[in-house]
Order: structure tokens, then C-alpha cells, then sequence
């Protein structure tokens, strides 16, 4: 996330962590976020009570087991201001230590009762998560260091001296509850990171629906004019680096304001939806279509000379007027009368003065199909960028 987390300590002896994250991309849910950001930064324990004579609500729990320790310590740690338990081996129940902050055990090192007496503390003590500071007596430092290196608890050599073994009990107890707010805090953390990331993968998701919703016609399904008009700037670029000739094929419906005028405007939508679907299904794979505006379709033929051209757009005049389009109890016939370009531009040509030229060129052939009859194809051939076809108005 490049974020990063500060644990600061007081001088009060209190604890604190702060999470900095410098920047969060999201949807709506800034607000959240920063809420649960804002959480995280708040002290976790801010009334950690570990500075010195300041030690009065700390419950220490001291077993002394097989031990000569006198009480000299045990006095001294209550002068402090320690809530002091002491007590023979016994079982601990889970009660014992959730009253606890730190379990003082006094153990000689190697007794066979004493480390069976460790391991049942060590396990009972971990599941409730309450740390264990050890006074050993006969310590064997290397069997010691390799045990202690495998647990978070602590020890001290006996005879130990009184503010020793009151600072590792403070310095324990506060290692062990800073450890504890740090995973609480890592927690807060993974959770606003796991929100973070379902809202940027809900953002993506949106922006892709947006995206696909800018280029899509609602009504066909098809590209709309800005998408398929980028379409062809991009294949005549490509034929441009190719030399190949790019074809276009403009098509229009015939007499559609008829279908809207006797069947109603569904009735058209429908059309035009069916029509669509049609010209879709007689294209190549790599050929393109978009709806060019009302009932107008435009065509792209890539890589493609006019003779081919034609036969695609005769295709497409057989597949939308043959079969009739059923809507309700209805069967409406419609045509489709289809103009066809092509072009090879050269590397000096403007792409977008040459994709210009090649529409107006398709344009101007369906305007002869539509006065010959409709229901056609008719062709201009191949046109030169320096070309300036005409362009004559009206059809229906």
C-alpha cells in the first residue's frame, strides 16, 4: 500500500502506533476509509501504566517452585506499587491468568518436576497470552538459550537484585503489550487494505462498464459513431504501413420511417436491432461494424480490394431482406441498400483527411443505390486521397 507504520513511547509510558498512508485510490468510500484510517492512528493503550511509580494497577502472579528465594523481593516489589499474587505450584486455571499481566516463575533448571511444571505454564500461559519472566536457579546457559530462543518469554539468573527484576518486569510487560497493539494494529491494517482493494476492484469495474457504455451503441449492441469512426483512422494507418487497400461499406435501411409510422417505434427499435445482428452475422473474422447514426451502418473491410467488398456487402443485403423480422404477431419485411469504398493510402496522406474522404466515398455509392431502386449495392471504386467525390443529399 506504501504506507508505513511508527510506534512511538511516551514518556508517560503509554504506547502508540500510527499508520500513515500516503494515498488511497477509491470509489466513494473515502470516507470510510478514512474513518477506519483515523481508528487506527487513535492511541491503543493510552493509559499503559509501566513509567516508574506509576506501576499500581500491574497484576504480577508469582509461583515459587523448588526455590530458596526469600521474600526480601517479594516486599520489595509490593513497595513498588505492583498488585503482587504469590503462591505454591498448582494447577493455573484460565481465570488465574486472564487476571494477569505477567507470571513471575521460580524454577531450578534441569529438576525433572520443574520443566514438566515450565512446560504445562508455557502452554496454558501462551493460550492465554500472558508473558512469563523466569528466575533460574543452576542455570545451564547454552540448554537456557536455546529453549528461550524458541519462546517470547524472558529470564533472569537467581540471586537476581530488586530493581532488575522490577525493570524486566515493566520492560516485559510493556514488550509484550506493544507486541499485542502492533497486531492489533496490523489487523486494522489488512482489514482497510482488503477494503481498499474491493473498492479499486469494484472502481475497475465500473470504469470498464463506462468505458464499454462510451463506445457501445445502447440500442444494437454495436460500436457507436466516435468507436467505429476511430476504427477507421486506426485501419488506415495500418494500411498505410501494409499498402493494402482498406474497404468501407455504408449501409442504410429502406423506407424505415414507414416500419416506426405503421408498426410503432419498438417495432423499429426491433428492426434495427435484428438488422444489426444480421450485418454483424455476415461479416469476416477482423472485419468491424458500428452504427453510424439512426438507421445508418457503417462497415469495415480490412485488407480488402472493392470485388470482395461488394460480395461482403451483397451478403449482408441477402441476410437482413430475406427473412422477415417476427415482433409480436407481426412479420415486417425490410431492406438495405449498401454503398462500398475502397482505398490505399500512401505514407504521405493525412490519416483523418483520408478517412474523411473514404466515408464520403461509401456515402456517395449508397446515395446511387438509393436512386436506383434501393435494395442494392453500388460501388465507386478505388478512391484517391486527391479525389474529391461528390456528396449529393437526401435518401430514405
Amino acid at each position: 500500500m506504501g504506507g508505513q507504520i511508527r510506534y512511538d513511547a511516551p514518556p508517560d509510558g503509554g504506547s502508540r502506533f500510527k499508520i500513515e498512508i500516503p494515498q488511497v485510490i477509491s470509489a466513494g468510500n473515502g470516507e470510510e476509509i478514512s474513518s477506519m484510517v483515523g481508528k487506527i492512528e487513535e492511541p491503543v493503550r493510552a493509559e499503559l501504566p509501566l513509567a516508574e511509580g506509576n506501576s499500581h494497577s500491574l497484576r504480577v502472579l508469582w509461583i515459587k517452585k523448588g526455590t530458596s528465594i526469600g521474600d526480601s523481593l517479594e516486599q520489595f516489589l509490593l513497595t513498588q506499587g505492583l498488585d503482587l499474587t504469590t503462591r505454591a505450584y498448582a494447577p493455573l486455571s484460565r481465570k488465574m491468568l486472564n487476571r494477569t499481566d505477567l507470571l513471575l516463575l521460580s524454577i531450578r533448571w534441569g529438576e525433572p518436576a520443574d520443566m514438566d511444571y515450565v512446560k504445562q505454564v508455557n502452554d496454558r500461559a501462551r493460550d492465554a497470552e500472558v508473558p512469563i519472566l523466569y528466575i533460574i536457579e543452576n542455570p545451564d546457559w547454552k540448554a537456557i538459550s536455546t529453549y528461550f530462543n524458541a519462546t517470547s518469554w524472558d529470564f533472569i539468573r537467581s540471586p537476581v537484585e530488586e530493581e532488575e527484576l522490577y525493570a524486566r518486569i515493566l520492560n516485559l510487560i510493556q514488550i509484550h503489550r506493544a507486541q499485542a497493539d502492533l497486531e492489533l494494529v496490523n489487523r486494522k491494517l489488512s482489514e482497510a487494505s482488503r477494503t481498499i482493494e474491493e473498492k479499486n476492484s469494484n472502481l475497475e469495474i465500473l470504469v470498464s462498464r463506462l468505458d464499454r457504455l462510451s463506445l457501445t451503441d445502447e440500442l444494437t449492441g454495436l460500436s457507436n459513431r466516435r468507436c467505429i469512426s476511430n476504427r477507421v483512422n486506426t485501419e488506415l494507418a495500418r494500411s498505410k504501413r501494409t499498402g493494402r487497400s482498406l474497404a468501407l461499406i455504408m449501409g442504410d435501411l429502406d423506407l424505415f420511417k414507414l416500419v416506426n409510422d405503421r408498426y410503432g417505434h419498438l417495432a423499429g427499435d426491433a428492426v434495427l436491432s435484428e438488422s444489426a445482428k444480421r450485418i454483424a452475422e455476415s461479416l469476416r473474422e477482423g472485419d468491424a461494424v458500428g452504427r453510424w447514426g439512426g438507421e445508418e451502418f457503417l462497415i469495415i473491410l480490412p485488407e480488402t480490394d472493392l470485388q470482395a467488398a461488394k460480395q461482403v456487402a451483397e451478403r449482408i443485403r441477402t441476410q437482413v431482406g430475406t427473412l422477415p423480422i417476427a415482433y409480436g404477431a407481426e412479420s415486417i419485411y425490410i431492406t438495405i441498400s449498401l454503398g462500398v469504398a475502397t482505398l490505399i493510402p500512401t505514407e504521405k496522406d493525412d490519416t483523418e483527411g483520408a478517412a474523411s474522404l473514404l466515408i464520403r466515398a461509401a456515402d456517395d455509392a449508397l446515395y446511387r443505390a438509393k436512386a436506383r431502386g434501393r435494395n442494392r449495392v453500388e460501388a465507386l471504386g478505388v478512391v484517391s486521397p486527391n479525389g474529391t467525390p461528390g456528396s449529393p443529399n437526401g435518401r430514405s
